[in-house]
Parts: C-alpha cells; structure tokens; sequence
C-alpha cells in the first residue's frame, strides 16, 4: 500500500520534502511529537537498528522519504497489483 501510494499521490510527488512516519496500529508513541522534532533535518531511511541477537531492522515505527522508500524497500517488495484501489 505505501509503495501504491508514494507512486500515486499527489501530495507525495515532492520528494525532497516530505518524511513518512510508519507505526504499527497496535504500537503506542507516548513521545511521537519529540521524537518527530528530534529527528535529523536530511535522512533517507529514520530508524532503529537491533544487534543482539542478530542484525536486523525494527519495523514498527520508522520514517523515511519517498525516494528513501524506493530505493531500499521497492525492490524487496513483491508486487501486488491493487485491484480494489480506484
């Protein structure tokens, strides 16, 4: 779906401004507002990163760009051809 609508949306075309926040629906942001200011100014991919016990990437809540989107999670995507979306 996000992949459909970064493609499709209008309001996403401009992509050097705009930062997308994705959080789980059953994951709470006490401090989302804080955390939103925090961030750094530039970024691509806005994320937490896990080591132990193995590297891998917390997909709960994270941000990034469209383009940011594009080239790192696009390509890893299977793609699902929206038939119900007009």
């Amino acid at each position: 779906m996000i992949d459909y609508a970064i493609k499709n949306s209008k309001v996403l075309s401009d992509y050097e401004n705009v930062h997308l926040w994705k959080i789980t629906g059953r994951y709470s942001v006490l401090n989302l507002t804080k955390v939103i200011k925090c961030s750094p100014k530039e970024y691509s991919i806005y994320c937490d990163l896990k080591t132990m016990p193995d590297s891998w990437l917390d997909l709960r809540f994270m941000s990034y760009t469209p383009l940011g989107f594009e080239q790192y999670f696009s390509p890893r995507i299977a793609p699902i051809k929206p038939t119900c979306i007009r």
